[in-house]
C-alpha cells in the first residue's frame, strides 16, 4: 500500500499529494491479478533488488526506479519508488534525429562537394557526389590524405593553403582535379577552418565542378531554388541580421519567425533583433562575443517571442564580411530547445527530490557503478564507517570491506552489480 505520494508528476494525472496514501498498488492500477508485471517488479524491490524499468501509464511514458527501504534495523519494510515522465524526452529525441536525417539530405543532395578534413589533412567526410565528379566512392577515399587526390604539381601549392586555413584564414583556389579514368576536372574548392572550443579542429570545404558548359544560368538558377527551398523547409530557424549595435533581420526562414512569434516572415525582417532578447546588454553581449572569436558555436539563450513569452534556443552565428559595397552581417541557425530545458529541470527537481529524502534517511544511502565504485553517499557514511561522502566517492565498496571478511567469503576478483553474493541482503564488516 502506499505510505507516501508526492511530486510535481502527480498533477498530470489528476492526483494531489498524499491522494492515494493508503490504497494498494493493485488497486491505482485497477487489476486483480496478483502476477502482473508490475506487482512482480515491486516483490523483486521487496526482496532486496534494485529495479528499474519504463512503463506507460494514461498515454505517458515513465521510467521508473524501485529500491528497497529498511528500517533502523536493516529490515526491508517496504520500496521506495521515482517515477520520471519520459514523455517529452522521447519526443525531443525524435525531434533531434529528424533533423539529422534533414540536414544529411541537405548535404547529399546538392550538386556541390562538400567535405571535412582533419588537421593532418585525411578525408573525415565527403558527400557522394564526389563519386560523379572523380569517380571515386566516399568509402574508397574517407580517411585517405586529401593530396593524394591532386595533381603533384598542385600538392606544394595545397600545402602552404592547407597551413593558412589552420591558422584561421579561409582559402579558395581554382584547380583541375585528376579523375579516376584519365583526365582532369576544373574545380574550385573553398577551405574554412573548423572552429570548436577556441581552437581550430579541422577543415570544411566545398568543391565545385567548373567544367566547361556545366553551369549555366539556368542550371544557377534552379540551384539557388533549389537550395531556398530547401533552407525553407529545414525543421530549424535560419537567418541573417545586419552587423551593427541596431542591427535588423534581413533574411530568415518560415522556422525563425514562428520561433520568434510571427506569423510570417514578412512580419520578421526589418524588426530590431534586440527586441528579440529581454534584457538590452544580453544582446549587445551576444555581439561582443561573434565580434571577438568570429563565431558563436550552439550557446543556449533565453529570447522573447512577439508575446513576452520566453523560448530558449541553441544560437549559433557567425561574421560574414561583404564584399567592396555590402556591410558585413550576421549569418546563423536557431533551434528551439524550450521542451529539452523543460526536461531538464524536472529531471534536476526529481534528484534533488530523492537526494533530500536520502539524506533525511537514517540509513546509509549509496550508489554505485558496474564497477562497484561509489557515485553518491548520504551524510550517514560518517555514523557508518567514519568517512566524509566526498572521501567515499570514487573507491571500490569492496575496498570498505575487511580482510577476513573478503578472505571468507571469497570476495577477491571482479565483481559486478549482478554478483548475488554481495548484493543479496549480505551481512559483512566494513572498515572503519
Amino acid at each position: 500500500r502506499f505510505t507516501l505520494s508526492d511530486g510535481l508528476g502527480l498533477k498530470q494525472l489528476g492526483l494531489k499529494p498524499g491522494q492515494i496514501v493508503g490504497m494498494s498498488l493493485a488497486e491505482f492500477r485497477g487489476t486483480d491479478d496478483p502476477d502482473t508485471e508490475e506487482l512482480a517488479r515491486h516483490r523483486l524491490a521487496l526482496d532486496g533488488k534494485l529495479v528499474e524499468y519504463e512503463t506507460t501509464f494514461n498515454s505517458i511514458r515513465y521510467s521508473c526506479s524501485l529500491s528497497p527501504l529498511r528500517n533502523v534495523k536493516g529490515e526491508i519494510i517496504g520500496t521506495l519508488g521515482i517515477a520520471l515522465d519520459m514523455t517529452e524526452r522521447e519526443t525531443l529525441k525524435t525531434k533531434i534525429q529528424k533533423e539529422k536525417v534533414s540536414y544529411r539530405e541537405l548535404v547529399e543532395n546538392i550538386d556541390e562537394t562538400i567535405f571535412s578534413l582533419d588537421t593532418k589533412g585525411k578525408l573525415t567526410y565527403i558527400s557522394p557526389v564526389i563519386e560523379k565528379l572523380l569517380g571515386y566512392s566516399p568509402a574508397e577515399i574517407i580517411g585517405e590524405k586529401f593530396y593524394h587526390y591532386v595533381q603533384k604539381k598542385d600538392r606544394p601549392l595545397l600545402r602552404k593553403l592547407f597551413k593558412e586555413v589552420l591558422k584561421g584564414s579561409p582559402q579558395t583556389k581554382k584547380i583541375k582535379l585528376p579523375t579516376r579514368n584519365v583526365g582532369t576536372k576544373s574545380v574550385r574548392i573553398s577551405f574554412n577552418p573548423i572552429k570548436s572550443n577556441d581552437h581550430i579542429s579541422g577543415i570544411s570545404g566545398i568543391i565545385t565542378d567548373l567544367t566547361i558548359g556545366k553551369i549555366t544560368k539556368k542550371a544557377l538558377e534552379e540551384s539557388e531554388k533549389k537550395y531556398l527551398d530547401l533552407i525553407e523547409n529545414l525543421p530549424v530557424g535560419v537567418f541573417r541580421w545586419s552587423a551593427e549595435p541596431d542591427g535588423h533581420f534581413i533574411m530568415a526562414n518560415e522556422a525563425t519567425a514562428k520561433i520568434c512569434g510571427f506569423e510570417a516572415v514578412d512580419e520578421l525582417l526589418g524588426t530590431p533583433v534586440a527586441e528579440r532578447y529581454f534584457d538590452a546588454d544580453e544582446y549587445i553581449g551576444t555581439l561582443e562575443k561573434i565580434d571577438q572569436k568570429g563565431i558563436l558555436i550552439e550557446e543556449e539563450q533565453r529570447l522573447k517571442k512577439t508575446d513576452g513569452t520566453a523560448v530558449w534556443c541553441l544560437v549559433t552565428a557567425k561574421t560574414v564580411m561583404g564584399k567592396a559595397d555590402t556591410p558585413p552581417c550576421y549569418d546563423g541557425v536557431i533551434l528551439d530547445i524550450t521542451g529539452r530545458k523543460s526536461a531538464e529541470e524536472a529531471l534536476q527537481i526529481s534528484e534533488e527530490r530523492f537526494k533530500s529524502i536520502a539524506e533525511g534517511s537514517d540509513d546509509w544511502i549509496w550508489e554505485i557503478g558496474p564497477d562497484l565504485h561509489v557515485r553518491y553517499s548520504n551524510t550517514r557514511v560518517r555514523d557508518v564507517v567514519g568517512y566524509e561522502p566526498e572521501e567515499v566517492i570514487g573507491i571500490s565498496l569492496l575496498d570498505l570491506m575487511s580482510e577476513e571478511e573478503m578472505q571468507s567469503h571469497e570476495f577477491a576478483g571482479d565483481y559486478t552489480l549482478l554478483n548475488d553474493k554481495i548484493f543479496a541482503g549480505h551481512k559483512t564488516y566494513l572498515r572503519t
